[in-house]
């Protein structure tokens, strides 16, 4: 065999490999330390672009590649939020995979590389010759988090086990909270505990007064219970009934008088029998829910179940419990006002005329001139007359206001709120008149012969009545809130009646309105929360047993 001699070229060019190949091994197995500030440059720009003092050169890839050659790199010092970053592992295996050592037998020498000059535009970068680093790597920008040290995670809350009220719980429940809803709650217990099927419950009550005087106080009832060791609990509110709950609330019916052509829309309620006369072209019509503690009386008409239907659409309930009126309104109300500045106390016959620019005129009725203006605030507004004062009152009304009178309120015109109607309307506008006495209609003289309406909330102790109601005319008397009232006069054949329920009373009250002693159900969970461990479907059956 012929041998051929090496060449001294070639001798250099299989030793810098064999270099190479020692540095790989010696970076596999001890890999450099990249830390958050010193980590590869990663070429961001397109293959053809090349950053030159900071801005793209479009005409110099060739120029770069001639010079250069392929396996330039570059070592850059740089803040861990400035570029992307690897673990040092990940970096050797992109590197060693992208740039792999030349084949022994390849008599190409490496090419010359050359230092480019530190980027002008990143003033806070240094440039240095890499010579452990073989080839550039793209690194991923999640990356960046794992060099600069691990973001500690924030523990997540697991979410509530809960189970359903099976239908025979549902049932009980609606029982109790109707009898905990009928009672006062000022006597009720703290707590009360029962059995229902084997099972025991624990029902606590929290009392919330209202927090401001447009309000309503609240119970927050928790119901416990456990099934198969595992505690359950659901919790419901019930809310206090305001008389302006109501469309129209009589509490004694004057037998003599009786509601012919009529509207309640709206709850309705009379702690006495309901006087009714129906004919066959005319009827009195309730569309809400009817509940009174007597019965109903149709005169002289047969009520048959046809014409019952007719009359009490939303249904009626006879022989209900009875909801008294307070004794006094006085006391209730001197709470509601106890340090509060915006109010005015006249202790005369008083006339009040409301200006829709939301401001009152007041003056003495026995006096002269054009009165003195208020200036009603944002929040609620009261108007108090002391010892036997008769408060005369009209107007368009904007604010949120009470007129309270121990003796006797008259309404001398139309009442409205100055921004809407509440039948069809939402305003922002309230006015409650509260008598311990009686609530009038003027006479025809001082209201006009026409249709009056009046926005509001009505509520006279003793009596509403209408002045001269035997006047002809056969107009329409509407109340767009609610009227309570002790008794009511006739009002035929001046006015037929119409009373519309104001919708917003479901959640709020004029200031201060006077409330009952009884509580609705307002809202509740619809679900057992599960308190202990273990799958909450598996208290299913043991929470609800069911005959």
């Amino acid at each position: 065999m012929v041998r051929r001699s090496l060449s001294g070229p070639l001798l250099v060019s299989i030793a810098l490999h064999a270099v190479a190949c020692v540095v790989l091994v010696a970076l596999w197995r001890d890999p450099p330390d990249l830390s958050a500030t010193h980590v590869l440059r990663v070429a961001l720009q397109p293959a053809d672009f090349i950053e030159v003092d900071g801005a793209p050169d479009a005409g110099a890839p060739q120029r770069a590649a001639a010079e250069t050659g392929p396996n330039t790199e570059e070592a850059i010092e740089s803040p861990a939020a400035a570029l992307p970053a690897r673990t040092a592992a990940e970096t050797q295996t992109a590197a060693a995979a992208a740039n792999p050592p030349p084949e022994p037998s390849d008599p190409t020498p490496p090419q010359p590389t050359r230092e480019l000059p530190p980027d002008p535009a990143a003033d806070a970068l240094t440039v240095h010759n890499s010579d452990a680093l073989l080839a550039p790597a793209r690194v991923a920008v999640p990356d960046v988090v794992a060099a600069a040290g691990e973001v500690p995670r924030v523990p997540q809350t697991p979410p509530a086990h809960t189970a359903p009220i099976s239908d025979a719980q549902q049932h009980m429940l609606d029982a109790r909270v109707a009898t905990w809803a009928a009672q006062s709650q000022a006597a009720a217990p703290h707590s009360v505990e029962w059995e229902h099927e084997g099972q025991q419950y624990t029902a606590s009550f929290t009392r919330l007064p209202a927090g401001d005087p447009m309000g309503h106080d609240e119970v927050v009832v928790e119901i416990r219970t456990e099934a198969h060791g595992t505690a359950m609990s659901t919790e419901l509110r019930m809310r206090r009934k305001a008389f302006s709950h109501f469309a129209k609330f009589i509490d004694r019916w004057d037998p003599s008088v009786e509601m012919h052509d009529d509207v309640v829309e709206g709850r309705f309620h009379a702690n006495s029998n309901i006087y009714i006369s129906p004919s066959r072209r005319t009827q009195p019509q309730f569309s809400g829910a009817v509940t009174t503690a007597r019965d109903v009386n149709p005169g002289r008409s047969r009520l048959g179940r046809a014409a019952r239907e007719r009359i009490f659409p939303g249904g009626i309930e006879t022989r209900a419990g009875r909801i008294g009126l307070p004794g006094r309104v006085a006391p209730a109300l001197s709470e509601e006002l106890a340090g509060r500045t915006d109010t005015l106390v006249v202790d005369t016959d008083t006339r009040i005329v409301f200006d829709a620019d939301g401001s009152l005129r007041w003056q003495p009725v026995a006096a002269g001139g054009a009165g003195t203006r208020v200036r009603l605030p944002d929040g609620p507004y009261f108007v108090v007359g002391t010892a036997r004062a008769t408060l005369h009152v009209s107007g368009q009304v904007r604010g949120k206001v009470l007129v309270y009178s121990p003796h006797r309120i008259v309404i001398e015109g139309a009442l409205l709120y100055a921004s809407g109607d509440p039948v069809h309307d939402t305003p922002d506008d309230y006015l409650g008149l509260v008598s311990e006495g009686n609530v009038e209609i003027a006479a025809p003289a001082t209201t006009g012969p026409g249709d009056l309406t009046i926005h509001g909330s009505i509520l006279a102790l003793r009596r509403f009545v209408v002045r001269r109601h035997g006047a002809r005319g056969g107009a329409m008397l509407a109340i767009h809130g609610s009227l309570t009232a002790g008794s009511v006069s006739a009002t035929e054949p001046r006015y037929r009646t119409r009373v519309v329920f104001d919708p917003r009373f479901e959640h709020a009250r004029p200031p201060g309105f006077p409330a009952t002693d009884r509580y609705a159900l307002a809202d509740r969970d619809a679900q057992w929360t599960v308190h202990t461990g273990g799958d909450a479907s598996a208290t299913v059956a043991g929470a609800g047993r069911q005959r």
